[in-house]
């Protein structure tokens, strides 16, 4: 008798193992066409994108506002000290009325700022020029304020980012400290 209720325990036991394994294998399978299915799903969702404002990667703060900004913070990586560097903020009207820039400033007045002063009609791209000039070096991030006659955009902050070094030949001396 406890041969054959040792047999039949241990026959049991394999038949769970093996149950216990096919359902492990089929718990596997599930779960990896889930996966595969979520990963096809959000493939194909980010495929999907706005023809219409393609180029415009952001759009000022407000709700209401209808100017998008191309890009508001601008790296310029390394520039020379008293050394005017170039740039521009592209931006277009995605409203259904015009655009007026009041002004433009810079917060420090190292940035020179040319602009259009025409209204930008709707779905019309314009740009604002500004020349950073460093006048330290090191580190910088400076404000560019647009005062525009937009509700929810009167006034938009642009940012320049970088760092300011001296040319090797009017690096100050620090020998003799």
């Amino acid at each position: 008798m406890y041969l054959f209720s040792l047999i039949t325990y241990k026959h049991m036991y394999c038949a769970f193992k093996i149950r216990n394994t096919n359902i492990k294998h089929r718990t596997m399978r599930i779960t990896l066409t889930l996966l595969l299915f979520m990963a096809t799903f959000s493939i194909l969702k980010a495929g999907e994108h706005d023809t219409q404002n393609a180029s415009v990667s952001y759009v000022t703060s407000s709700l209401e506002s209808t100017i998008g900004w191309h890009y508001m913070d601008v790296e310029l990586g390394e520039v020379v000290v008293n050394e005017g560097v170039p740039t521009a903020f592209k931006f277009t009207n995605l409203g259904e009325v015009p655009v007026i820039i009041k002004n433009v400033n810079s917060a420090c007045g190292c940035a020179v700022m040319d602009y259009d002063r025409k209204p930008v009609m709707p779905g019309e791209t314009r740009e604002i020029k500004a020349v950073y000039t460093a006048k330290a070096d090191g580190y910088f991030s400076k404000v560019i304020v647009v005062n525009t006659n937009i509700e929810g955009a009167e006034r938009e902050v642009l940012r320049l980012t970088g760092t300011a070094n001296y040319p090797s030949a009017e690096a100050p001396s620090t020998a003799g400290f």
